[in-house]
């Protein structure tokens, strides 16, 4: 707590600052139940750390950052500060030794050694720290800190030796075609079963399909009334499945765009929509903002439901076909999962129940003999 808190003065930003200035202390040293003494600076290495700490907790209010914006500038700028603080130190004494020679000549001498010492030296730490982030397994950020390296000196042969050794020992992805553009943010991509065709769906309304080997447009299907939701290609690749934040499915041929059912409307939102192995029927999921969902299946061409809503107390996770079709599991927040019978509605068996814990996932082993769940910190087969 502030000092200006305990004598009971009233809270401002800078006591908020104080706050986080504690938290951020207490996180560097891993302990959050530490409080900070008047020792704490030397659980501190990082004199640029230890500023920033001291400039937080200051017993006045007016010293310390006028905002936790202000704090955050001054973090995203340590490493910056911290070489830049090396360099100045080191040009410092490099500019006393000149003068103190009062060679004009040597002085500039003076400087461009001590110049270089410091970029080799800064080069020599960056560069174990490189190796360092290797060792930890955070390569991605150990090739960052070399390409910095290479950017400000592309000679340094050490720097990109390393950085040649890493790439070699990856695969990595590249783009094939131009980005297959929406006018607003993609929710769903997905490729057809034969590889052929890509169907994305965005919020900008509309879901599409494209061809995957040149990228070009090949479809429009019918635009919903909202943004959001995703689409689906069926197992057999005739039809696609869209949802959208309007409360509608609907079912598409692939290879015309015509519509084929649907829209399949309800009061609740849906969350997934899958095909049944045969591709003849869907098992759309549904759940509402308030806690309750259920499924239900419905025929492809008819667009009819098959079955009743199969409900469950709680909102739904997933739904998801059996291997052979004929049944169909679903995951909810009621801390359960349940086995349905895909055509008559019924449920199989009691609920798989879960010590008050939701279900976030259930699937079936390939062969259909077996499900696991997920939930918590754990799955259950």
């Amino acid at each position: 707590m502030a000092p200006e808190l305990i004598a009971r003065k009233p809270a401002s930003i800078q006591s908020d600052v104080y706050s986080l200035g504690v938290l951020l202390y207490q996180l560097i040293v891993g302990d959050l139940l530490r409080p900070i003494t008047t020792d704490w600076s030397k659980d501190l290495d990082n004199s640029g750390l230890r500023e920033d700490l001291a400039r937080c907790t200051a017993r006045n209010p007016n010293e310390r950052f006028a905002s936790a914006s202000e704090l955050a500038n001054n973090l995203r700028a340590l490493e910056k500060r911290q070489t830049e603080r090396a360099l100045q130190e080191a040009l410092r004494r490099a500019e006393e030794e000149a003068r103190q020679r009062q060679m004009v000549e040597e002085h500039n001498r003076q400087l461009e050694a001590a110049y270089a010492k410091v970029s080799e030296t800064v080069t020599r730490l960056q560069l174990q720290r490189a190796e360092e982030l290797f060792a930890a397994g955070d390569s991605d950020t150990a090739l960052a800190y070399l390409a910095r390296l290479l950017r400000k000196d592309p000679n340094n042969r050490v720097a990109a030796a390393r950085l040649l050794s890493d790439l070699g020992l990856r695969e990595i992805a590249f783009p094939i075609t131009p980005p297959l553009q929406h006018k607003d943010q993609v929710h769903s991509a997905e490729f057809s079963p034969d590889g052929q065709s890509i169907v994305t769906a965005s919020g900008d309304r509309t879901a599409r399909v494209w061809d995957a080997r040149m990228a070009e447009p090949k479809i429009l299907l019918l635009r919903h009334q909202e943004g959001g939701g995703f689409a689906q290609f069926s197992p057999d690749g005739r039809c696609i499945a869209t949802a959208s934040t309007d409360k509608t499915v609907r079912i598409y041929e692939a290879r015309t765009g015509r519509l084929v059912s649907g829209p399949f409307h309800d009061e609740e939102y849906p969350v997934s929509v899958l095909f049944s192995p045969d591709s003849e029927r869907v098992v759309v999921a549904r759940t509402a903002f308030f806690p309750s969902g259920h499924a239900r299946v419905w025929d492809v061409k008819s667009g009819q439901p098959i079955t009743p809503p199969l409900k469950h107390l709680g909102g739904l996770s997933s739904a998801v076909f059996s291997p052979d079709g004929r049944g169909v599991l679903m995951a909810s927040w009621d801390f359960t999962a349940q086995l349905w019978d895909a055509q008559t509605g019924a449920p199989i068996g009691p609920p798989l129940s879960h010590e008050n814990l939701s279900v976030w996932a259930a699937r079936f082993s390939p062969a259909g003999q077996r499900i696991v769940t997920g939930c918590g910190k754990s799955a259950n087969v």
